[in-house]
């Protein structure tokens, strides 16, 4: 789910900017890290590849299956709520950061 927040705010700020591919092509890997690094760090660097690995991260970040089950394992997960005075912190705080371990970017 961090990657949404990612995708959204690079598309922003590099990818519907007037430069090159390969400044986009820069920018992104020079944002990602981790699993999201890995999965393009074997593209060269240059106009051609900067699509295709946008579109990688994509195919593999932007699955709709696997986001309705991280959705869904959070909401299985939260903790049963012992009182009225406790149900912002055990039941609305932890909908709030739903998924925001489940990608490294």
């Amino acid at each position: 789910m961090e990657w949404m927040s990612f995708h959204d705010l690079f598309i922003s700020l590099v990818h519907n900017r007037d430069i090159s591919d390969a400044e986009k092509h820069f920018y992104l890997r020079a944002s990602l890290q981790g699993e999201a690094l890995s999965l393009v760090r074997q593209l060269p660097m240059d106009e051609q590849n900067y699509a295709v690995a946008l579109g990688i991260l994509q195919d593999r970040y932007q699955n709709h299956r696997m986001l309705v089950d991280a959705y869904l394992n959070q909401i299985i997960n939260l903790p049963v709520v012992s009182s009225t005075t406790n149900i912002r912190r055990e039941f609305y705080d932890p909908l709030q950061t739903a998924g925001a371990d489940k990608v490294i970017i």
